[in-house]
């Protein structure tokens, strides 16, 4: 009776086992596809500052300008920024986002309609406004469209994208942004490996108050 006892205890073991895998893998699984998000800018209003804020990322246009909100060479919604300061000096187009959290990539899609050359750029920094990857494409004349710029480098805080070479007016589109996975992912592990050691704690206690 014993030996059947316990034959069925370890078969009911193995069931909960991979059932609490199966949980796992799921979470894990669930986690990775809704980790990016995108900003597309589509429902955007412009704030009539030189801030953004859409949920935990916060957009500013550098040199204090207002953020502008037109259509891209892809015609959709995008960011514009071109104009000149208060003492009358032109400004490329330069933005920096900053995050609610660390992230592990981003992207942003970056261009213009071809009037001239652009050297467009995408640049990751840390929580210590240390930079910590940058990446950049040149346009050539006669270009109509849009780039994606990508990063992937650990713990990004913030970043700065735009036009480096020359003032005037480039477009912004579609920032898209993933955390950093591993503290996300670890509670779904932790959790089922401490029920797993909780039901081989009831399973030995049961079985030798049976015997």
């Amino acid at each position: 009776m014993i030996g059947y006892c316990g034959l069925a205890i370890v078969k009911g073991l193995r069931m909960k086992i991979s059932m609490v895998l199966a949980a796992a893998v799921c979470a894990v699984s669930l986690h990775n596809r809704a980790s990016a998000a995108t900003i597309d800018f589509n429902t955007a209003v412009e704030p009539g500052s030189d801030t953004l804020v859409i949920g935990s990322v916060s957009i500013t246009r550098l040199g204090g300008l207002h953020i502008g909100i037109v259509t891209s060479p892809n015609g959709t919604p995008a960011l514009l920024g071109n104009g000149t300061t208060s003492g009358g000096s032109l400004l490329a187009s330069q933005w920096t986002a900053t995050f609610a959290s660390l992230q592990n990539s981003v992207s942003i899609d970056l261009g213009d309609f071809g009037g001239d050359q652009d050297i467009v750029y995408l640049t990751a920094f840390n929580a210590s406004n240390i930079q910590i990857g940058t990446v950049s494409q040149t346009l050539a004349i006669g270009f109509n469209g849009m780039v994606r710029l990508n990063l992937t480098v650990p713990d990004i805080k913030s970043i700065r994208f735009g036009q480096s070479n020359d003032p005037g007016g480039i477009f912004a589109d579609n920032l898209t942004f993933s955390p950093v996975p591993i503290p996300a992912v670890l509670p779904v592990f932790a959790a089922a490996v401490g029920f797993l050691g909780f039901i081989g704690w009831r399973t030995r206690r049961r079985a030798l108050l049976a015997a």
